[in-house]
């Protein structure tokens, strides 16, 4: 097993709040919301067709990075439009401080830390899609899907 495998392993084995503490320090954080204020709330009033992000969203793409949601432990599917308008969701949740940089498999596993804490009500959607994106990786993505069940 190589030294990454490790890593993500030890990532399934630890709490989702400790997994988020690792992967700031490990990752940083972005310094810029993830949707602009004026956008989603003229979103949410119907007023808008879609919400713009912010110009920092890219900003670590190249680096392999996404951005995950850290409140999604407790509101589903953060970065969807239609998600956020069906269930008036507050912006505080697009806040810097409630994001996180992560690439495709420490994404996952969140999401499967989520599901396992939640009993599955929340997380496994975005595991699934976030599953799709992953590219060979299959017995790590096994172990990911499995860390559900306990």
């Amino acid at each position: 097993m190589c030294k990454t495998e490790k890593y993500y392993l030890k990532l399934l084995d630890v709490s989702y709040d400790e997994a988020v503490i690792m992967l700031e320090k490990k990752n940083g954080k972005p310094d810029f919301d993830y949707y602009t204020e004026s956008s989603f709330e003229d979103y949410k009033k119907y007023l808008r067709k879609s919400i713009n992000t912010t110009n920092g969203y890219k900003k670590r793409g190249k680096e392999g990075y996404n951005i995950h949601h850290i409140l999604e432990n407790k509101y589903k599917n953060l970065s969807r439009m239609e998600t956020i308008r069906n269930n008036n969701y507050p912006y505080c949740t697009q806040k810097s401080k409630y994001l996180v940089f992560v690439d495709d498999i420490e994404h996952a596993i969140l999401h499967s830390l989520i599901a396992k804490e939640t009993g599955g009500q929340f997380g496994i959607e975005g595991m699934r899609s976030i599953m799709g994106e992953i590219k060979n990786n299959n017995e790590l993505k096994q172990r990911i899907i499995e860390n559900i069940h306990g």
